[in-house]
């Protein structure tokens, strides 16, 4: 018998078509199998029940990485044709117009990294080691199929051990694209930067002299795998003496530095631009991360996952992690290494040489108040020495500078650095000849700062070019290595909600965003591990780019029943943002052979993704779509839990910013929708934004603005009144009065923000949600007191609050909303503060009177729309604080609930909102 089988799904670059030939032999069968642009093609023969296990184990035991979205078998008759006599794997097929899901990029592999770490295997200590179960995907693909010579990887000739493993189908490293090793891959070296600035007392300047080693900034000279490795060493003493170190990873680079020294972390911050925003981290291993912070069993495996995303985790009060990582919070960003060079980056312990390879030695190898010496009392390496005399490290031999410069480093006693001395610190290849001494290191700190690679909020550098450029203020030094990187990808953020037996699961496949362990991953930035594996929707919708909005962004491209949500891009407020964002585009409608029928665009005119779209549509005589903001995120959430919008749902939109139908920013809505349309049944009542956009950056106003709705008179002992003085408040009070530069707006982003300038939590800020983070911050989780806001209850004014049920779900422009005017809570608050209630207590109580509200008005919802069904979106959902307390109300009033698991609440997810409605709009 032959079977005809077609497979779709991430089934290419990740070991497929070898676990399929290993397959066919086991079950005795022959054939073929390919690539193609479609997915993976085989025919396989041989009798009923060898096929019938076959296609069972294709399924059971695919490979770690590997996703089937579809398998299609076809038996076909022999006729008469000449039986196969093996089994064989085939070249790819390239095919018109077809297109295939691609493999996002993961986290070094258990085999790998047992061989990274091995003396006995070719590739040890290799910081590019790989196999087709980890390593790079995404961030090298330039075109499908996923062949070498269509990755970064093509500048790379194999040598004869890596092309035998490439070409033998029963090895783990077969068509492994990026596979390499030390004697035909990509190099790591270390280069010093021209500006090596003095970040603390304790360390050293380097002298103008020693600034370039070689041709370009201290390149170590044949970039050999023992140079490598001295770039290993001399980065990871850097980063001991308090150095900012750029580091060039899987998706971009790195800004690295020591996360417990409080001056370094300063100098970051103040380089990079970066006030308060919080720092990530990446720490050694799980024991490290378990001396820092309180891990729960889901946090463990989603740290441990071959993702590897970024996981805030809530900080331990003893934790040494500088403070400057994350102000005003208790919770740090953390991650663990994913790839090798990271690995080799971070390990503990001490190199040594011995027959000519590098080992790990044992825990007494450890060195001595921070000394370099030779284990077996002979300093001598080739023709230069390593030499500690009173404290001073020292090349002997005055010839062993590399290139004739020299880096000047000086050290202590204790080996912490000092003042600058006449001491010399050089680096170059060690002869593969000598044996057995011994290259001994202090540890790397066990927690570094790991934030993107840039200054403020431009793009990650991902080319060594462009980062010279870029970073050349910023870091001291560059950990460089040559294997291109053709798209920047961030790294991703979660974090984990407790479990909830009650909240369905998506339909349709599984996610590699769900975890089994004790709770629901919830994402806040998408991205590397992650993009662009495709949400998988509940029909077929046609080809579209969706370009998402301003902050956060994301774009979003479609065809049959796939959205391919891109990486973060970021906040499009400057011209290098767009470029990638245009260039992302451009990639994804190459990848996935998408000519999009029309251009999906958020209302806001300013925006520039919209101004693309706009441009773009006229440009291509292409259809643009505009779709409200909110009503995007709602239907991004109903999207993603698979619901098909047959029915509508309560959509709970809560956010900072979204412009509004009238023209308003909307932010604190209730809407009554599904993918066709929606009502907007209730939000909160309009308060004017003196300043306008300054009135985001200083809540302060905001809260003037409140108070003066709420008629409390603004007295000093507020603390927002007393944030500014006489002068500007009567500016204020003619802005709000008037109208002046003071656009309305129902943001519950914006209340958020009131609250804690009334608190007296933080009155400016200069990073988005600043304020309400801190806020949630301070909570006393254990107050469980509120402020009641029932609807219908006079201590709750609601207007208009007539709502007409029609069906279907009401258009926008019919029926009627009612406003919900929070001004019993401003006075609560101002009473609290009045009788001296600790921020903390306040805090509490709002989180817990917002719950109320919410669970509140989804009840008055549901008695007058026969809605049991509820979505929560939007960037507010982001406070955990906020997001528990609401579920654990609605779930007492047996609501069925919808969250984010797949893509984020934020704006990072609303182009897969948009992409659904313009989708329904084309079947009308």
């Amino acid at each position: 018998m032959l079977c005809r089988i077609h497979v779709t799904g991430v089934v290419q670059g990740v070991g497929f078509r070898p676990f399929v030939y290993q397959l066919a032999l086991r079950n005795g069968l022959r054939g073929w199998v390919a690539n193609t642009s479609a997915g993976v093609d085989m025919e396989i023969e041989g009798d009923a029940d060898a096929l019938e296990a076959f296609t069972r184990a294709l399924v059971q035991e695919k490979p770690p990485l590997a996703r089937i979205d579809s398998l299609a078998t076809e038996m076909v008759s022999l006729n008469g044709a000449v039986p196969y006599t093996a089994f064989e794997i085939r070249a790819s097929v390239a095919q018109d117009g077809a297109f295939q899901p691609i493999a996002p990029d993961m986290s070094i592999c258990d085999d790998c990294l047992r061989e990274l770490f091995d003396p006995a295997d070719r590739r040890y200590l290799y910081p590019f080691i790989n196999c087709t179960n980890c390593g790079p995907r995404f961030t090298i693909i330039q075109d499908i199929p996923y062949d070498r010579p269509k990755t970064t990887m093509r500048a790379f000739e194999m040598c004869d051990d890596c092309a035998r493993e490439y070409h033998d189908p029963l090895n783990r490293r077969f068509h492994a694209q990026p596979v390499a090793c030390p004697k035909c891959g990509p190099k790591v070296w270390l280069e010093i930067s021209d500006q090596l600035s003095a970040i603390s007392d304790q360390l050293s300047a380097i002298s103008d002299q020693s600034s370039v080693i070689s041709d370009q900034s201290s390149v170590i000279s044949d970039q050999s795998s023992v140079s490598s490795l001295q770039s290993l060493l001399a980065t990871r003493q850097l980063l001991n003496t308090g150095a900012i170190v750029a580091v060039k990873g899987l998706g971009g680079f790195h800004l690295a530095c020591d996360a417990t020294n409080e001056r370094a972390v300063g100098e970051l911050r103040a380089r990079k631009r970066r006030v308060d925003k919080p720092f990530a981290l990446m720490l050694r291993d799980m024991a490290t991360i378990e001396r820092h912070c309180f891990v729960s069993d889901a946090e463990r495996e989603l740290l441990e996952s071959r993702e590897r995303p970024i996981v805030l985790l809530e900080r331990r009060p003893e934790s040494n992690i500088a403070r400057e990582v994350a102000p005003g919070q208790n919770t740090l960003g953390v991650m663990l290494p994913y790839t090798p060079l990271h690995y080799l980056l971070m390990a503990d312990g001490r190199w040594q040489m011995a027959d000519g390879g590098w080992q790990m030695a044992d825990s007494e190898s450890r060195i001595a108040d921070g000394r370099w010496r030779m284990a077996d009392g002979e300093s001598r390496i080739a023709d230069g020495r390593w030499q500690m005399a009173d404290g001073e490290s020292r090349i002997a031999d005055s010839e062993s500078p590399i290139a004739n410069r020299q880096s000047q480093i000086a050290t202590t006693d204790n080996g912490t650095p000092s003042a600058m001395r006449d001491t010399r610190y050089a680096i170059r290849d060690t002869p593969s000849t000598v044996r057995h001494p011994q290259y001994v290191i202090r540890d790397t700190p066990s927690a570094l700062v790991m934030t993107s690679g840039n200054l403020s909020e431009e793009p990650i550098a991902t080319d060594n070019a462009e980062a010279r450029e870029r970073l050349a203020t910023l870091a001291d030094a560059f950990l460089m290595h040559d294997r291109d990187i053709h798209i920047r990808t961030d790294d991703s953020v979660v974090r984990v909600l407790p479990p909830s037996p009650v909240l369905p699961s998506p339909s349709g496949l599984p996610s590699p965003l769900r975890r089994g362990v004790g709770g629901e991953v919830y994402p806040l930035r998408r991205s590397r591990g992650y993009a662009p594996f495709p949400v998988h929707l509940p029909f077929d919708v046609p080809q579209m780019c969706a370009v998402g909005g301003e902050l956060k962004n994301t774009f979003c491209v479609t065809r049959d029943r796939y959205a391919f949500m891109s990486h973060h891009i970021g906040d499009l407020e400057n011209f290098e943002t767009l470029q990638s964002f245009e260039q992302g585009i451009a990639h994804f409608e190459k990848l996935f052979r998408i000519m999009p029928q029309r251009l999906v665009y958020d209302l806001h005119p300013n925006y520039l993704a919209t101004r693309y779209a706009l441009a773009r549509a006229e440009r291509e005589n292409l259809r643009a779509v505009g779709v409200q903001h909110h009503h995007a995120h709602i239907a991004a959430c109903m999207a993603e839990n698979g619901l098909d919008g047959t029915r509508p749902v309560i959509g709970v939109a809560f956010d900072g910013t979204g412009y509004g139908d009238d023209g308003a920013i909307w932010g604190g809505e209730f809407l009554i929708a599904d993918y066709r349309g929606y009502q907007r049944a209730a939000h909160l009542a309009y308060v004017p934004l003196p300043g306008g956009d300054k009135a985001t950056r200083e809540p302060w106003r905001i809260a003037l603005s409140y108070l003066h709705r709420a008629g409390v008179e603004w007295s000093d002992d507020l603390s927002p009144v007393r944030a500014a003085n006489a002068a500007t408040r009567r500016i204020v009070q003619h802005q709000i009065a008037r109208g002046i530069n003071a656009p309305l707006t129902s943001s519950m982003g914006r209340l958020f923000d009131a609250a804690a300038a009334l608190a007296g939590v933080r009155q400016t800020v200069n990073y988005e949600a600043q304020a309400a983070m801190e806020l949630e911050a301070v909570v006393d989780e254990l107050e469980i007191g509120s402020w009641k806001l029932e609807v219908g209850n006079s201590k709750l004014e609601i207007q208009n609050s007539k709502l007409e049920i029609q069906n279907p779900v009401p258009n926008k422009d019919e029926g009627s909303e009612f406003e919900i005017d929070v001004s019993p809570l401003i006075r609560a608050i101002v009473a609290d503060v009045r009788a001296n209630v600790a921020p903390p207590i306040i805090a509490a109580r709002f989180h817990n009177s917002i719950a109320l509200l919410t669970r509140n008005v989804c009840r008055w919802l549901r008695e007058k729309f026969d809605l049991n069904e509820v979505a929560l979106s939007g960037g507010v959902w982001q406070n955990m604080t906020l997001l528990r307390k609401t579920l654990a109300l609605l779930r007492e009033d047996g609501f069925v609930i919808y969250i984010h698991r797949l893509v984020p609440t934020n704006d990072g997810g609303i182009a897969l909102g948009q992409a659904m409605v313009a989708a329904v709009q084309n079947l009308k």
